[in-house]
């Protein structure tokens, strides 16, 4: 005897895990900004030190956060403060001490005692002020580190001695143009300079910039013409080059392999390299705001650029997307502040029951959860009973009725043979063939 009759297909009451398999799925976990103690919302630079705070550089000041509180540090206008609140770079030199590019010069923070000790790269008797602007810090291959300025470039040791300086605008003020726009260590050795006016090469062997054109490097070429923010360095190894149509160039520079692809996805453009533990991320800026994430693959033709998110902020212009050590994600938009995201977390839809006045409101409240073959069981008080089918998202709901008396309650399910399925209700115990069902 058929026990229960279909009565209404409803919208989900309980919590659905929608988290795509392949792909990493983002949960919006966290908000950063001025309100919540950062000194300026306007986002120049974040890094992670070796103890896991996260250092935030912004156009007023330097702020540390622990996952809980942001510390502040500006000028105070003594020796061992920060020598100036504009903030551009972070760059960690060792465990204990992190460099910090200010618009004063380098500031070498100690990461025990939060205490900085500066250093000026422009002569003190020079008139030209802004070539102690630091704009970009990086270090090559040979550990040596660089430095920009809105009109030199500075190449030096660990211990930040002047190796190598070149002049590259005489004028900024007057030319009213960036002057590095971008630069990227090659592992080989080589540093690329995306000038205000080019592409410029730096090898050991070269003796000076040169124009990347002017230069015998042929597995390089393909970069000519490149734009900044169409250029990104992955696992420190493949550099990739995304071009109109969504045409990806990848260069292995270990191996020398080069390989054009198409990537398919919206119409975007690439931002930046995303740095972190997943070093083979690359994260694209859409046309129309937001971002992708995308991995580098290796396949039988040679590595390939794979979208591995789907469009994350829709809407929002992105300046930085950066990966901490914890797996999350720490995107600055334009609009100011940091976004805190989770990646590859269970991520669920909540949706209430919606019975149309066939069972009041207060019955809602779920009992029990049963797998059915591929369908889930779901008990109510009040509600009876629901038969959802995850891959359709149908959902079903079924009265218990015996005669004209009805409770809807249902406590337990259990199935006893394989076509006979057990129903603990407030009538009692009662069973069902699910051969009829």
């Amino acid at each position: 005897m058929r026990v229960f009759s279909c009565i209404h297909t409803i919208a989900a009451v309980f919590l659905i895990n929608t988290a795509g398999s392949g792909q990493v799925t983002i949960n919006y976990t966290e908000q950063l900004s001025v309100e919540e103690g950062l000194t300026n919302n306007w986002i120049n630079d974040v890094a992670q030190d070796s103890k896991g705070f996260l250092w935030i550089a912004t156009s007023y000041g330097l702020n540390r956060y622990d996952g809980e509180k942001v510390v502040q540090y500006v000028h105070n206008n003594t020796t061992s403060s920060i020598p100036s609140d504009m903030v551009k770079c972070l760059l960690e030199s060792d465990s204990n001490h992190m460099y910090v590019g200010t618009g004063s010069g380098i500031a070498i923070l100690n990461l025990d005692n939060y205490l900085f000790r500066t250093v000026h790269l422009a002569r003190r008797d020079a008139r030209i002020e802004y070539d102690d602007q630091i704009e970009f810090l990086n270090r090559d291959h040979s550990g040596n580190i660089w430095a920009t300025t809105p009109s030199m470039i500075y190449r030096m040791d660990k211990n930040l001695r002047i190796l190598d300086q070149f002049r590259t605008q005489k004028d900024p003020l007057k030319s009213r143009k960036s002057n590095v726009l971008k630069m990227i260590n090659l592992p080989s050795g080589p540093v690329l300079f995306w000038l205000y006016n080019g592409l410029y090469f730096w090898s050991p062997k070269s003796h000076g910039l040169h124009l990347l054109a002017e230069v015998k490097s042929p597995e390089l070429q393909f970069l000519v013409g490149s734009t900044y923010n169409s250029i990104a360095l992955a696992d420190s190894r493949y550099l990739i080059y995304l071009s109109g149509h969504n045409i990806v160039s990848i260069l292995d520079i270990h191996t020398g392999q080069f390989r054009k692809t198409k990537l398919s996805h919206a119409k975007i453009q690439l931002l930046q390299f995303t740095i972190g533990p997943m070093g083979d991320t690359v994260s694209i800026t859409t046309k129309n705001g937001g971002f992708i994430l995308s991995k580098v693959v290796e396949e039988k033709n040679g590595p390939s650029l794979e979208a591995i998110s789907n469009v994350i902020l829709p809407g929002n212009e992105m300046k930085q997307v950066f990966h901490d050590n914890e797996g999350n994600y720490w995107a600055a938009p334009s609009a100011g502040g940091l976004l805190k995201m989770s990646a590859q977390k269970q991520v669920f839809n909540y949706k209430n029951l919606d019975t149309n006045g066939i069972i009041t409101s207060e019955n809602y409240e779920i009992s029990c959860f049963f797998p059915l073959d591929k369908s889930l069981l779901i008990g109510s008080y009040g509600g009876g009973f629901y038969k959802y089918d995850p891959e359709s998202g149908k959902l079903e709901q079924h009265a218990v009725r015996v005669g004209a008396f009805s409770e809807n309650m249902v406590w337990n399910f259990w199935r006893s043979h394989q076509d006979t399925l057990w129903l603990g209700t407030q009538q009692g115990l009662i069973w069902c063939c699910l051969r009829n069902y």
